[in-house]
């Protein structure tokens, strides 16, 4: 790595020089947090990409590339009300969202992935899914997911869950099932390229109006798919799945947490409960992983040095070898592990970073 100061995005841009081996000025950087690879040499480009997309998602070459090759990226950050859109272009490469990139972040929003040039083919669920030039998808960030892109422009707009009430269930369905693509508009298309051409010189008044305009076309395009994806029951079903997860992150750290506490605050049958957690794989499966993911967080955390053993605790897992186990089985790494890596990626700021910090909800 170089000796120059970290590099934030926050901060206008300096590009290598290679006549003079110095970071110089560039001229008419974009608006908002900004990246661009050829600010740094060849050989620090690609680690330096990777690390500003931590930890939405891990980063991988081709086989055959090497770091002495360099690498051509650019990310553009925006807000737009209460989301946010990230532009990106890359070369050819491996995008990677393990289950803990899904904790790390903690974003349960979707992702409006549209394809401004270039071919990616996003692997979820066990399914995969081609994305074209010019096409969109539907990402769910509660998931992991592997995608895999030609030399491509991206963008990508972050959406909360509470911009869709009553549309949950439709969006999940779409988002988790890759043979079904999302019914939206042509027109939304070209309206997204429109709007990517004109985020950078936006005020802020117009880009709320923008995220507005958004949604009303997201939602008219799949507010008519309800009834054929679903019969009356499942809108009911979403909204008590959303209403059980509130009251279950609500009552992480109580040992009154139980199938029966959740089935009296919900005010439901045993069978309408478990029709509810069918899709998720059961009541104690969806408490256990929430429970585990506020241990994850919680080891992470900066200023936390109880002992392991103590945070397991504090979240129901009174056997220290069953919560290892566990914790094993759900991240592929264990609790030491975690702290490791997250005393280590304090520092450097990120685009993962820049979506963690801000408020995205309504």
């Amino acid at each position: 790595m170089s000796n120059e100061a970290e590099y934030n995005p926050w901060q206008p841009l300096q590009c290598f020089d290679p006549p003079t081996g110095r970071m110089q000025p560039k001229q008419s950087a974009p608006v908002g947090p900004d990246f661009d690879t050829s600010c740094f040499p060849p050989d620090e480009q690609f680690e330096r990409f990777a690390n500003q997309l931590l930890p939405i998602a891990e980063l991988r070459r081709p086989r055959g590339k090497d770091d002495r090759q360099g690498h051509s990226g650019s990310l553009h950050g925006f807000d737009i009300g209460h989301s946010r859109v990230l532009i990106g272009s890359t070369e050819e490469v491996c995008l990677v969202r393990t289950k803990q990139d899904v904790v790390r972040l903690d974003m349960d929003h979707w992702v409006l992935w549209h394809n401004l040039e270039g071919i990616s083919h996003i692997e979820t669920n066990g399914s995969t899914k081609r994305v074209g030039q010019g096409q969109m998808a539907l990402v769910s960030m509660e998931r992991p997911f592997e995608a895999t892109y030609t030399q491509s422009r991206t963008a990508y707009f972050f959406m909360p869950r509470a911009l869709f009430p009553g549309l949950e269930f439709v969006m999940d369905h779409f988002a988790l099932d890759p043979e079904s693509p999302p019914p939206f508009h042509p027109l939304l298309a070209e309206y997204i390229q429109t709007l990517t051409r004109m985020l950078p010189r936006m005020t802020d008044d117009e880009k709320i109006s923008a995220e507005n305009a958004t949604v009303a076309m997201m939602r008219a395009s799949l507010s008519g798919s309800r009834d054929s994806i679903a019969d009356a029951r499942l809108p009911i079903l979403a909204a008590q799945f959303e209403r059980a997860k509130r009251f279950i992150d609500a009552n992480l750290a109580s040992r009154h947490l139980t199938i029966d506490s959740l089935q009296a605050a919900l005010g439901i049958s045993r069978s309408q409960l478990y029709a509810v957690f069918e899709r998720s794989g059961g009541v104690a499966r969806v408490i256990r992983q929430r429970r585990l993911q506020a241990c994850f967080r919680a080891l992470e955390q900066e200023g936390e040095t109880r002992p392991i053993h103590q945070i397991a605790e504090a979240f129901g897992f009174t056997n220290p070898a069953n919560f290892s186990r566990l914790f094993r089985a759900e991240f592929d790494c264990t609790g030491e592990d975690i702290r490791r890596a997250a005393e280590a990626s304090r520092a450097a700021p990120s685009y993962g970073a820049w979506l963690r910090k801000q408020d995205l909800e309504p």
